[in-house]
């Protein structure tokens, strides 16, 4: 039987030697002096333990995954929207649309609670 990959000896133009033959032809092997297993390497020493960072790199975590804040939809009109949003960027105050929201429906319901 030959070798799977007696077909490259067939292409440099040498005859592919059946199996038979080159078992004959191997050398005898040789024997070795028997030595004991090297030992097996210490283990590493752990790496010391640094202390996670006190504050992740990249954006804080915003309002979305904080679980106090819930997110709802309404619809204002686009002209109103624009108007309070300007205001807001000239008050320079760095209040966003959604803390003027939130302050105004809890005036409405001290209001609402107070009659």
């Amino acid at each position: 039987m030959s070798s799977k990959f007696g077909f490259l000896r067939d292409a440099k133009g040498r005859a592919a030697e059946p199996e038979t033959v080159a078992r004959e032809s191997a050398p005898a092997p040789v024997e070795r002096a028997q030595t004991p297993p090297p030992e097996p390497p210490a283990p590493p020493s752990p790496a010391p333990v640094e202390p996670p960072p006190l504050r992740r790199p990249g954006r804080p975590p915003g309002k979305r995954s904080d679980p106090s804040f819930v997110q709802v939809t309404a619809y204002v009109p686009a002209d109103l929207h624009h108007e309070i949003k300007v205001a807001l960027l000239l008050e320079r105050q760095g209040r966003e649309f959604s803390e003027l929201v939130a302050d105004l429906l809890s005036d409405w319901l001290k209001a609402r609670n107070s009659r």
